[in-house]
């Protein structure tokens, strides 16, 4: 098995929204980590941009639409190291397995 590494070939678009240092990160996500990433950005807590974020709710305007848009227009965080698990099928190669155990059928 050979260790590959996965370069991100993003638009000019995405990599100006990177070199701001505003990206969604892969393992804090609640639903599209666009609050995680604001947190990150700015050194916040993510729970604490969470609760803001809820609270705004409360007030009229498009928060939804806001949150919809930085969810399309801020980048997921670059892959570190390895590459991604590919799937098939829905199925992660990781669970794969050797096929040891699996019955016949």
């Amino acid at each position: 098995m050979t260790n590959q590494t996965y370069t991100s070939s993003a638009s000019p678009t995405a990599q100006s929204w990177q070199l701001s240092g505003l990206a969604r990160p892969r393992n804090d996500r609640l639903v599209a980590g666009v609050c995680s990433g604001i947190a990150h950005r700015y050194g916040l807590s993510a729970t604490t941009v969470r609760l803001l974020f809820l609270l705004s709710l409360l007030l009229p305007g498009p928060q939804v639409l806001v949150y919809v848009a930085l969810w399309v227009l801020i980048p997921d965080e670059p892959w570190q190291g390895m590459m991604p698990p590919t799937t098939r099928g829905g199925v992660h190669d990781a669970d794969l397995g050797d096929g040891a155990g699996q019955q016949a059928g």
